[in-house]
């Protein structure tokens, strides 16, 4: 079984306005061009797993058996910075479209 990596990301959350953890750290953002106080913000934290899917249609040559085989490895080595996503889009015109 793989290990899926775990990432997190902090923001700052002033009423419903969502802002950045700077923003959060100075007490003050800009809203709508005006310097608003944002020193009773609520900190938030999140955190992100690390995956990657293609949503494909069904006639779609990416939505195969083998296609899911040969990508396997493409992408997880994507996520992990050994793979550029470049490559990724050169391997994915080895595929040809499909006359179903």
């Amino acid at each position: 079984m793989s290990e899926i990596s775990n990432s997190s990301e902090e923001y700052g959350l002033l009423g419903k306005k969502p802002i950045r953890r700077e923003q959060y750290d100075d007490g003050a953002t800009v809203i709508k061009d005006k310097v608003v106080d944002a020193t009773g913000a609520d900190l938030r934290i999140r955190y992100l797993s690390d995956y990657n899917f293609l949503i494909a249609a069904k006639q779609s040559p990416y939505n195969s058996n083998k296609f899911s085989r040969e990508s396997k490895d493409f992408l997880n080595d994507i996520l992990q910075g050994k793979q550029t996503t470049e490559k990724f889009f050169e391997f994915l015109e080895t595929f040809e479209k499909r006359d179903d």
